[in-house]
């Protein structure tokens, strides 16, 4: 049970961001910005917690108590992050409907905008670029594992059924391959599209403030490839909900065996560069074997 709920754990940070890479390749835009975004929504979250505790606490502590004001100032830095992120990307969205470009290398160079944001920011507000801690910004590790695992799960389920249940969800999931249906009648497929994007934005930011909440802390690069395997689980799972949840799964219990297998004096000799690769790895065998069940 105990391998189960790490499993579950590993998945969920992955399970939000492959849903909303695959709420935007629904509506025919790869949303290659994931992986930046995830870093981004991170960030965020610990910087918006970490700013506004001084401000906040002393108002809230009074009337809620020390540890409920904590937790409102945590929620609200979340939704500062989601937001924050929404509108960041849903503008470079409506450029790219407006001005024609090519959204493709846009969604490209979102990842290298993210990362250079973060690292001024950070210099800015906190003196450095490396790991970035505060004393407030403290979560108990069970406890912060269970809880936004059970949300991702929820948030997930929920879109979900709004994909496969909605009259909405199904113009989204048609935007991309039915188009013309869309138009004829009378459907603006460019409001799809951008809604799609920030769709995807918000999944892989909170993506990003689960990954924080459980370290307690920000971690430069703390995304580690999230966002890259979010794509794979998409296109593994053939672009449909249930195979993209199978391939989260495949590539989260990769994810456990690579982190536990040194523990076997079998494999404790195998570099950790390697199993660190070993869902990387795996995807890559997935991708090859799929193209040639496709040839």
């Amino acid at each position: 049970m105990n391998a189960v709920f790490q499993i579950l754990v590993i998945a969920s940070p992955l399970m939000l961001a492959s849903f909303g890479a695959l709420c935007s390749e629904y509506a025919g835009r790869m949303a290659i910005f994931a992986e930046g975004i995830v870093n981004m929504g991170a960030f965020l979250c610990f910087a918006f917690s970490a700013l506004l505790a001084p401000v906040l606490l002393p108002v809230l502590a009074p009337v809620f108590g020390p540890v409920a004001a904590n937790g409102i100032v945590v929620v609200f830095a979340i939704f500062l992050s989601l937001l924050c992120s929404f509108v960041f990307i849903t503008a470079f969205c409506v450029l790219i409907e407006k001005c024609s470009v090519n959204p493709f290398l846009i969604s490209l160079a979102l990842n290298l905008v993210c990362s250079g944001l973060i690292s001024l920011f950070s210099v800015v507000f906190f003196k450095t670029r490396g790991v970035l801690v505060a004393d407030g910004f403290a979560l108990d590790g069970f406890r912060a594992n269970l809880f936004t695992t059970i949300f991702a799960f929820a948030v997930c389920l929920a879109v979900g059924a709004f994909l496969q249940r909605s009259r909405k969800g199904l113009y989204l999931r048609i935007t991309g391959s039915d188009e013309a249906v869309l138009l004829a009648g009378g459907i603006n497929t460019k409001r799809i599209r951008i809604a799609s994007w920030g769709i995807a934005s918000v999944l892989c930011a909170l993506a990003g403030c689960v990954m924080t909440l459980r370290l307690s802390s920000f971690v430069p690069g703390v995304s580690s490839g999230t966002g890259w395997l979010a794509l794979a689980a998409v296109f593994l799972g053939r672009k449909k909900v249930v195979g993209t949840f199978v391939s989260v799964l495949v590539f989260s219990i990769a994810r456990f065996f690579a982190a536990n297998i040194q523990n076997f004096s079998s494999f404790s000799q195998i570099p950790s560069g390697i199993l660190l690769a070993l869902p990387y790895l795996l995807a890559l065998v997935f991708i090859f074997a799929s193209d040639g069940k496709q040839k």
